[in-house]
C-alpha cells in the first residue's frame, strides 16, 4: 500500500526512452475507488495536461515507463485534497489529507482524515475505508460507524517500545 506523495516527482519515459515530464498529481474515479492514471508536469504555459493512464504503464518503480500518453481531463487528488469529511450526524471526522493506494491493481484502499492539529496529536491520523464514503461537491459524506474498527497512523515514538510480555485481553 502506498500513499500519493510515493507517485509524485517520479520521472515519466516512454518505451522508446523519451522523458515525457514527471508525476504532477493522480487522476481517479472516486466512485469506482480506482487510480484511472497520473497527471504530469506541463512543459509549457499553454500547453494542454497531458495523463498516463494505468494500463498504459509498463513499469513502475523510480522511474515509470509507459507505452503513451494522452491530452484530457480527469478529476485528480489536488481537487478533492482538503475536503471536509463528514458523518452521517453531521459532525466533521476531519480533512481529507490522503489517498491508500494499492499499486497491484490501482485501487484505492482508504482515505486518510486529518482532524485537526490538536486532535491530531492525542489520537493520531483516522484511516477511512474509501467504501464506506460519497464525494459529493463540497464534501465527502462518511456513513460508516466511527466506532467498529477504528485505524489511526501513529508515529513509531506514539507506540512505545515492544514488550513480548505484555498481552492484550
Amino acid at each position: 500500500m502506498f500513499r500519493v506523495k510515493y507517485f509524485q516527482y517520479m520521472n515519466v519515459y516512454d518505451n522508446k526512452g523519451k522523458y515525457l515530464g514527471f508525476i504532477k498529481d493522480i487522476a481517479i474515479n472516486y466512485h469506482k475507488s480506482r487510480v484511472i492514471g497520473f497527471k504530469l508536469s506541463s512543459k509549457g504555459i499553454f500547453s494542454k495536461e497531458r495523463y498516463i493512464l494505468s494500463e498504459d504503464i509498463i513499469a513502475m518503480n523510480e522511474k515509470v515507463i509507459v507505452t503513451k500518453s494522452i491530452k484530457d481531463k480527469f478529476l485528480c487528488f489536488s481537487d478533492i485534497k482538503s475536503l471536509d469529511i463528514i458523518d452521517s450526524s453531521g459532525g466533521i471526522v476531519g480533512v481529507l489529507e490522503d489517498l491508500i493506494i494499492d499499486l497491484g491493481d490501482y485501487s484505492i484502499k482508504g482515505i486518510v482524515a486529518n482532524p485537526g492539529i490538536l486532535i491530531k496529536m492525542m489520537r493520531g491520523k483516522e484511516i477511512i475505508l474509501i467504501t464506506e464514503t460519497i464525494l459529493g461537491d463540497y464534501s465527502i459524506a462518511y456513513f460508516g460507524d466511527r466506532n467498529k474498527v477504528k485505524l489511526v497512523s501513529l508515529s513509531t515514538k506514539e507506540l512505545g517500545e515492544h514488550n513480548d510480555e505484555k498481552t492484550v485481553d
